[in-house]
């Protein structure tokens, strides 16, 4: 107890030594009297290990303190336990050593969403919906998603032992994966739409292999004949600040400040500015944002539109706009603490202001911005000017040039998209259904034209759907062409996979189709900028 009690003071004090700055060769405290606090903190601790009604953990206290240290200094500054520290490292680096499946825990079943390409469990043909019910001879019932992971991952070229129930078959199934380096990747998705021109690319965060895998996209949607490009940045919350600035590189010719940093010390202002490696100067660019979309996301969109590159379509974007920098721990946890804020190239500060208290931030981060479309809602924000002159505004967050509301679902199909109702519908409708080879033999270009969900598939789902949830009528048929959308979408999971799930889901996609209307908009302002 008294070496973990000391292992705190020293984490402690590590932190407040973050703090501290030299000037002339004296230690200076951001406010307060340092040790003082660490006394009262250190005298707190003895008080609650030599008299607490229960044996307290010690190393709950410890992330406890160090998380409500830095909670009190802006919503981004976080604290990383040991346990945590390894696959946030490893989502920054874009790669883990494992056996390579997408998976979720349904009803305490650990199930596959799908394999990921080109990995072990790809190779040895795991299935969307197949239920991994033993691992290494002990049963996987009831696992958390950490377990799963613990289990799962490990050294590659070790090999790992699992026993898998497949929906339409009665015999388990045995399989012996051998574990490989297993990339983590940023390009979702990416192909070109039914027009036969426009590229679309869907990127989920911005990671040590982004830059890469785009580029490497990109030139396969030209050799394809893609003119133009969709960039799709929904949900993106961001990653590496050098990843951002490439991304935005590969649009922008030279000479442009991109992105500033600027904070307390000065050794964390820095500018970063466009360079002649400019492979895609002239390719229409149409960026699509939303309240999911935030920081490196923002960085890119915000130069695009500052700089007149594009057009920003969507909704208001999220609105984080802080530096961290990490300081790990000889316990491999860590700090990211923030040093600096990022502005746009008009000057736009990315933040939102976050006074009001965490609840409140991110209550307000995801409630609708845009709900009124045709009220003035930028009449109290900060206006700033592009390159070319036109009016951007700040305030937090990058409002689009074109606002397009992606739509919110009614609260009862919400709840069957939670349930996970039609991914399990799929599964089993179709592994017993001897339609589905039909189907799949029709071919997907055809299915994506022309196949929509009959009566039969519509009864399977709705007696799915009474397992988990009461009907409502008025909002099921509210939301008809979205559950008519998520079915295909599924179907097109089962039958072929992940990335034709993917194109079901942007050729029903509202915001994508309106977007593919503003090109014209999208080249007449790269045109200003240019």
């Amino acid at each position: 107890m008294r070496k973990a009690l000391g292992a705190l003071l020293a984490a402690i004090v590590l932190i407040t030594a973050v703090f501290i700055f030299r000037q002339g060769g004296v230690g200076h405290a951001s406010g307060g009297n340092i040790l003082a606090g660490l006394e009262k903190i250190r005298t707190i601790l003895t008080i609650v290990r030599e008299y607490y009604v229960e044996e307290p953990d010690l190393e709950k206290l410890v992330d406890a303190s160090i998380s409500g240290l830095l909670q009190e200094l802006d919503p981004h500054s976080t604290y990383i336990p040991r346990s945590e520290l390894q696959q946030v490292n490893e989502e920054f680096r874009g790669d883990f050593d494992g056996i390579g499946i997408y998976f979720e825990i349904r009803d305490k079943v650990l199930t596959v969403v799908s394999a990921i390409p080109g990995t072990p469990s790809d190779a040895l043909g795991l299935s969307p919906g197949d239920m991994i019910v033993e691992i290494d001879g002990e049963s996987a019932y009831d696992l958390s998603n950490a377990d799963v992971q613990r289990k799962l991952k490990g050294p590659r070229g070790s090999q790992v032992d699992i026993v898998v129930r497949r929906p339409g078959l009665v015999e388990p199934m045995d399989f012996t994966i051998t574990r490989a380096k297993i990339p983590i990747y940023s390009v979702d998705s990416s192909f070109l739409l039914q027009d036969g021109e426009t590229g679309y690319l869907r990127l989920t965060r911005f990671a040590a292999t982004s830059e890469e895998e785009v580029l490497t996209a990109i030139r396969n949607l030209q050799e394809q004949g893609m003119q133009r490009l969709v960039f799709d940045l929904r949900g993106n919350t961001g990653g590496l600040l050098q990843q951002a600035f490439r991304l935005t590189d590969l649009f922008i010719e030279g000479g442009h400040t991109i992105v500033s940093t600027r904070g307390r010390l000065d050794r964390f202002d820095e500018e970063l500015k466009s360079t002649d490696n400019t492979p895609l100067p002239d390719l229409p660019l149409v960026v699509m944002i939303n309240q999911g979309s935030a920081s490196a996301s923002e960085i890119l969109s915000g130069a695009v539109q500052d700089l007149d590159r594009g057009l920003v379509v969507g909704e208001t974007s999220f609105g984080k706009g802080l530096v961290q920098r990490p300081f790990e721990f000889r316990d491999s946890s860590a700090v990211r603490v923030t040093i600096a804020r990022y502005y746009t190239p008009s000057g736009r500060l990315i933040q939102r202001p976050y006074d009001q208290g965490l609840m409140d931030y991110y209550r307000e981060g995801y409630d609708d911005f845009d709900a009124n479309l045709d009220a003035d809602s930028t009449a109290d924000r900060p206006v700033y000017y592009t390159l070319s002159g036109r009016k951007v505004y700040g305030g937090g967050g990058i409002t689009p040039d074109v606002r397009i509301r992606g739509g919110r679902l009614t609260p009862y199909v919400s709840r069957l998209r939670t349930h996970r109702v039609f991914f399990d519908w799929a599964n089993r409708f179709w592994s017993e259904n001897e339609q589905a080879e039909q189907l799949k033999s029709t071919g997907f270009e055809a299915f994506l034209r022309e196949w929509s969900p009959g009566e039969a598939e519509v009864a399977a789902l709705l007696e799915a759907a009474e397992e988990k949830t009461a009907f409502v009528e008025e909002e099921w048929q509210k939301d008809l062409r979205w559950v008519q959308s998520y079915m295909k979408r599924e179907t097109a999971r089962v039958l072929w996979g992940r990335e034709e799930s993917r194109r079901v889901d942007t050729a029903g996609d509202p915001v994508v189709s309106e977007a593919l209307l503003l090109f014209d908009e999208a080249e007449r302002i790269a045109a200003l900028g240019g």
